[in-house]
């Protein structure tokens, strides 16, 4: 990962009063691929096989999301936390195309309620999925979403919001940016 991502800077504690995701861990890492990209990933949670809901097959994976150096939330790590447990607890795996949602913004002073799940289109196609022992690990882009762009996926489906992305051209690590819809 760190040959995308860029080198780990740091790792992220967990309050005491948040229930631990035993196995993984939450890393920050800075001058990958991307420029100018300050990345917050999962670390460990492609160590258990997690259920797909559209079939039979089990994946392993980790997730990320991707900032503007020096304007990571905070909360980031936190956030991710909060679905990686859920999701760990149901045993799911996050497919693309998918929105992660909890009561509120998802980050403060933002107008994003939710994150998106799609692939790492800003890294080489061949690095989406790596090799390690025991099998392929998928990684997976979460980024935020605004309430608006919710109900656009909800209504007309993921695959016409990436079209929609894709024409927009929008800076997706600005906390700033407009809503595609």
């Amino acid at each position: 990962m760190e040959l995308l991502f860029g080198r780990i800077q740091a790792g992220f504690s967990l309050p005491e009063d948040v229930t631990p995701t035993p196995g993984v861990q939450y890393a920050k890492c800075t001058a990958g691929t991307v420029p100018n990209v300050t990345v917050i990933s999962t670390v460990g949670l492609s160590r258990f096989e997690l259920a797909s809901s559209t079939s039979d097959k089990t994946i392993r994976q980790e997730l990320f999301m991707m900032f503007r150096d020096g304007e990571v939330p905070g909360t980031a790590a936190a956030v991710l936390h909060q679905f990686v447990a859920g999701y760990l607890y149901h045993r799911a795996a996050v497919l693309r195309g998918e929105v992660l949602r909890k009561e509120g913004v998802v980050f403060p002073d933002t107008n994003f309620v939710g994150l998106y799940a799609t692939l790492p289109i800003y890294y080489p196609d061949e690095m989406w999925t790596c090799k390690v022992n025991g099998g392929d690990v998928i990684l997976c882009w979460l980024f935020p979403i605004t309430d608006q762009e919710c109900r656009f996926i909800s209504q007309s489906g993921w695959s016409k919001f990436e079209a929609l992305l894709e024409e927009s051209q929008f800076d997706l690590f600005d906390l700033d940016r407009p809503g595609v819809v």
